[in-house]
């Protein structure tokens, strides 16, 4: 059997977050009023975002990527390299819903343990690298899980279950 790592990637691998992607977007193609306008919005709905993600970071996905709705395709296709091509109808704008569920939560778990069954892969010897309490499930489903850059409710349940946890910079 194989062994394997799986990574999030917010805020794990790389210092960004869902927020970051779409913030950059605005800068570069609003004018300074639209985006400061863009912005007070968006920060206004930070406390909103906090409570669903407290509640499901798969759910907090699936209402902040809504936001991308109306967008040009075309810009965001040359600004973020197709990252968001699955989430594309076909005249060329984007929708705000993602397509199928929102891999966050258990998502991620299920995910992996389809992987492994599907390549041979031994979820007891692999890895799994996460930073927020919505990587929990996927840690969990690991016999090698790592408390990356923790917030403090993955910190708290690391702390618990006895997991190695370390601080990455870039």
């Amino acid at each position: 059997m194989s062994v394997a790592a799986f990574f999030d990637v917010d805020g794990t691998t790389t210092k960004t977050t869902i927020l970051d992607p779409l913030i950059w977007y605005h800068r570069a193609h609003d004018s300074k009023f639209r985006f400061a306008l863009f912005a007070l919005g968006l920060f206004l709905r930070v406390p909103y975002y906090l409570a669903v993600d407290r509640r499901s970071r798969a759910r907090c996905n699936v209402v902040f990527y809504r936001r991308y709705a109306g967008l040009s395709a075309a810009d965001l296709r040359q600004w973020h390299q197709h990252t968001f091509a699955d989430n594309l109808q076909r005249d060329g704008t984007c929708t705000g819903d993602i397509d199928g569920p929102a891999i966050a939560d258990a998502r991620k778990a299920e995910l992996i343990r389809s992987l492994c069954e599907k390549h041979g892969i031994n979820a007891a010897l692999s890895f799994a690298y996460g930073n927020s309490l919505g990587d929990a499930p996927m840690l969990e489903c690991v016999g090698q899980p790592v408390a990356v850059n923790a917030d403090s409710r993955l910190r708290r349940l690391a702390d618990r279950r006895g997991w190695p946890q370390v601080r990455w910079r870039t």
